[in-house]
């Protein structure tokens, strides 16, 4: 029964022992308190104080704004530290608890103890179980994170590009809204919308395409007979090369969104009836 008593005293630090483990390196010193002081320094009101001095006052302006990409940089390395923590450690704590308790179950001579461990061995499976089915939902916040990332970048480098500039043309109050911006670009929601505006941006030209791809009027031309044959030489099979040969053509020649799907339309539909010819003689087919 002691023994009993003892591995289920031991079960919570099983379970939840690798929380000790880092996905980061210790700090040697605290970069927030020293981002807070930094920024502390940095008040919009001396910007203000400076007036009369052009380059004493972007000097400044660029320090704040360093100042302010520092901290939202620590918060947004804390924001992603805390979905690590709490998303990616999950499921490897619940491995080493099952590990360890099936671990004892094989050397517990008490039968009873060997079925208590078992069973939670079980509920620690089962719990694990669960977790996995958010994978989907992990993946969506690595796509999410990932989106964030790649705003923030644009961003900055957009802050960067101005930094150059003199406060006439780039004054405070515009680098404080631009400053903003960076900062919800490494928001949640700020990715969502940046994730639907480019999907939604990709829909509509693709729809774009497709619908005047599927408005051209059908033509049977001798060009187009000629870029057949080109295409599929015994009107089966494809000739690999000469598609590929077709394609840098159409590219080269102000069609850039040209793809294997599209080889067909270009042939046959009327729209393309001057191109195909210059396709014809361009490409020496007879």
């Amino acid at each position: 029964m002691r023994n009993l008593l003892l591995l289920l005293f031991l079960i919570p630090v099983l379970s939840t022992g690798c929380a000790t483990v880092r996905m980061y390196p210790q700090r040697t010193a605290d970069p927030r308190a020293e981002a807070a002081d930094l920024n502390a320094s940095f008040t919009v009101a001396k910007y203000f104080d400076l007036s009369g001095n052009p380059e004493g006052q972007r000097i400044y302006r660029n320090d704040l704004i360093n100042a302010r990409i520092l901290d939202y940089d620590l918060n947004f390395e804390k924001f992603q530290e805390s979905l690590v923590r709490e998303g990616a450690l999950t499921n490897l704590a619940s491995e080493w608890a099952v590990m360890a308790l099936t671990g004892a179950s094989a050397v517990v001579p008490l039968a009873q103890t060997k079925t208590v461990l078992s069973a939670i061995s079980t509920g620690i499976e089962g719990a694990k179980g669960s977790l996995d089915k958010n994978l989907f939902f992990k993946k969506t916040i690595v796509a999410l994170v990932t989106q964030m990332k790649a705003d923030r970048k644009t961003m900055l480098l957009a802050i960067r590009e101005k930094m150059q500039e003199n406060t006439d043309k780039y004054p405070l109050t515009a680098a404080l809204i631009d400053l903003e911006e960076y900062y919800k670009a490494g928001t949640l929601p700020q990715a969502l919308t940046s994730i639907s505006v480019t999907a939604g941006a990709t829909i509509k030209e693709k729809n774009e395409k497709l619908e005047k791809i599927l408005t051209g009027k059908y033509l049977k031309d001798p060009a187009g007979v000629l870029l057949l044959k080109f295409w599929k030489p015994d009107g089966k099979e494809v000739n690999k090369d000469n598609e590929a040969a077709l394609l840098i053509w159409l590219q080269k020649n102000g069609v850039k969104d040209a793809d294997i799907p599209f080889i067909p339309f270009f042939i046959q539909t009327a729209q393309y009836s001057t191109l195909r010819a210059k396709a014809v003689e361009d490409l020496q087919l007879k």
